[in-house]
């Protein structure tokens, strides 16, 4: 069964995040009834036309999944999946805390990250604490 058929509370605070932080994705739904969020990215000069965070079946103890698919991104590192998944953290790291907004920053990070050249080490993403996240982000992206 679907989490947001019994969990009507925490669909309710996962848009209200989206929404009041601005974020221009749409709340869809897939083929096998899985909720997820797809907009673009527009990220170091490069526009990514189809991003989605989709939610699993039994979230939020599992972990939602990123997806670049328009364009793909290269797969030049081990965060980059052939099914255009990209991780962003090590599964002993997800927490029922985490939100869609917090994995749509992560995919901004992971996106600036990439384009910077920044993806060598397979640990690059994991050394992220959920505290730390967002203000380093901050500072990447500026004024």
């Amino acid at each position: 069964m679907q989490w947001y058929l019994f969990n009507k509370e925490r669909l309710k605070v996962e848009i209200e995040l989206m929404e009041r932080n601005g974020v221009n994705f749409q709340l869809c739904q897939d083929g096998y009834g899985n909720l997820l969020w797809r907009g673009q990215l527009f990220v170091q000069n490069h526009l990514h036309k189809d991003v989605r965070l989709v939610y699993p079946e039994n979230f939020p103890y599992t972990q939602i999944k990123i997806y670049i698919l328009d364009p793909k991104l290269p797969k030049t590192s081990i965060h980059v999946h052939d099914d255009g998944s990209i991780c962003v953290m090590k599964p002993e790291e997800w927490s029922p805390d985490w939100t869609a907004y917090a994995m749509y920053l992560k995919a901004i990070e992971f996106l600036n990250a990439f384009y910077r050249g920044e993806l060598d080490s397979p640990l690059q993403f994991s050394a992220y604490s959920r505290e730390s996240f967002l203000e380093r982000l901050l500072e990447a992206l500026g004024p």
